[in-house]
């Protein structure tokens, strides 16, 4: 009996599960972001990953909010929901890192995975 009941326990806690992860759905992406070197290349590579994530959200939002608003809202709408990338971003990789010694750039490549969910209520609300 012990055992039936901690089975159906598991399975109920499979499909709660389940549904959670259902709700919230993640977009992957590449997106590229560069920082110029001035003195400190760590400082610039962190500028370059922001960028790089800042790119990947923007990327993940374009398609959905270009067809529903004009050239000119595109534009407002994507400045305000990337200016910070926080809560979108679930994680990220370094894919490729790059140092143009000879225009002092670092280039830096990210897989992300954005969470839609989080993106679109930032998008409901702005456009509210």
């Amino acid at each position: 009996m012990i055992k039936k009941t901690n089975i159906i326990l598991l399975l109920i806690a499979i499909a709660f599960s389940n549904n959670m992860f259902a709700s919230s759905k993640i977009i992957k992406t590449d997106a590229w972001g560069e920082a110029y070197i001035q003195d400190d290349v760590l400082s610039a590579k962190e500028q370059a990953l922001q960028a790089a994530l800042k790119n990947a959200v923007a990327q993940a939002l374009g398609t959905k909010i270009y067809a529903k608003s004009s050239s000119k809202n595109f534009a407002l709408i994507s400045a305000a929901v990337t200016s910070k990338t926080e809560g979108y971003v679930n994680r990220y990789k370094i894919k490729k890192q790059k140092i143009d010694k000879k225009n002092n750039i670092i280039k830096i490549k990210v897989r992300a995975y954005i969470d839609k969910t989080q993106l679109q209520q930032k998008f409901d609300n702005i456009k509210a």
